[in-house]
């Protein structure tokens, strides 16, 4: 049975499945460091999870994953072009379908939040734990 009969799903070649998940990974590593900061910042682990899942789901309604994202008005998208997981969940299908290899928007954007997202981190953490030193 061909793998892509399955809901007429084609499978891009290696060459742009390679691509994808690099880009997913990438992605993905900006997730956990946003799950890491909210940690830092809600102790509560009871909390932690219902405030990550309704950032979540505002993240999923600003970023067109329930209406199609050129319904959405202009500033919403606009708002959105500064969230990682727009492009993920948007853009990604050009690199899946072959018609492109890398989002830049998506590195430019999502490099940005790595940097911030650590800094923040950084800090809360240092002052949480009242480090002074960097190495004891």
């Amino acid at each position: 049975m061909n793998p892509g009969s399955i809901y007429n799903l084609r499978l891009p070649s290696i060459e742009y499945l390679c691509y994808f998940f690099i880009q997913l990974f990438y992605c993905a590593i900006v997730l956990l460091i946003f799950g890491l900061l909210l940690s830092l910042i809600v102790s509560d682990i009871k909390a932690l999870m219902p405030v990550g899942m309704t950032i979540m789901f505002i993240l999923f309604m600003v970023i067109g994953v329930f209406v199609q994202y050129s319904s959405l008005p202009k500033i919403i998208r606009t708002i959105s072009s500064y969230i990682p997981v727009k492009y993920l969940a948007n853009d990604f299908y050009y690199i899946w379908i072959g018609q492109a290899k890398w989002n830049m928007p998506f590195f430019k954007c999502n490099t940005i939040w790595l940097i911030f997202l650590c800094l923040i981190c950084y800090i809360i953490y240092r002052r949480k734990n009242n480090v002074t030193k960097i190495f004891n």
